[in-house]
């Protein structure tokens, strides 16, 4: 688990530097922070041993926001 958040942050510190070293702009910087936080989430959740399905929580976010 601890392995899991080490990664988590190196893939965002790494992300982050690219941005600032490279030409990004703040669209490409939050799709690389959404797909990196849903990667963490759905390991994570492997992890524990109760995997999350995808389609509920898409679902869930799609009632969510047309609401």
């Amino acid at each position: 688990m601890t392995i899991l958040v080490a990664v988590y942050a190196l893939t965002i510190g790494v992300g982050y530097a690219m941005r600032k070293f490279g030409r990004y702009n703040g669209k490409e910087t939050t799709v690389f922070l959404s797909i990196t936080t849903i990667g963490a989430v759905l390991w994570l959740s492997i992890i524990l041993r109760h995997p999350l399905d995808l389609n509920d929580a898409i679902g869930f976010i799609i009632e969510r926001v047309l609401r």
